[in-house]
């Protein structure tokens, strides 16, 4: 990581509240993290990585939206949460 390069932390913690508030479905959840992307000038991995280790425990998963879709709201908000009380 170099100085003044966001970490995964403080990533999930921006990306949380978009998430809360999303369509909980494949596509609507891939377009929200483009989105989140291009607006916090970070490459997908960025993202996708800290999200997938916090909502699956590994680094490799399918697409992350799907991922999410079918994990379901409840259990990916918790453990985004779970993740983030214990860094």
């Amino acid at each position: 990581m170099t100085k003044g390069e966001r970490n995964g932390y403080s990533v999930l913690g921006d990306l949380l509240p978009a998430l809360e508030a999303a369509d909980w479905t494949a596509a609507a959840l891939e377009d929200l993290l483009k989105g989140f992307c291009e607006k916090n000038a970070l490459g997908m991995g960025k993202v996708a990585q800290p999200l997938r280790v916090a909502v699956t425990g590994t680094t490799v998963s399918p697409a992350i939206g799907e991922t999410l879709a079918l994990l379901g709201r409840d259990k990916t908000l918790a453990r985004i949460q779970r993740c983030l009380a214990q860094r």
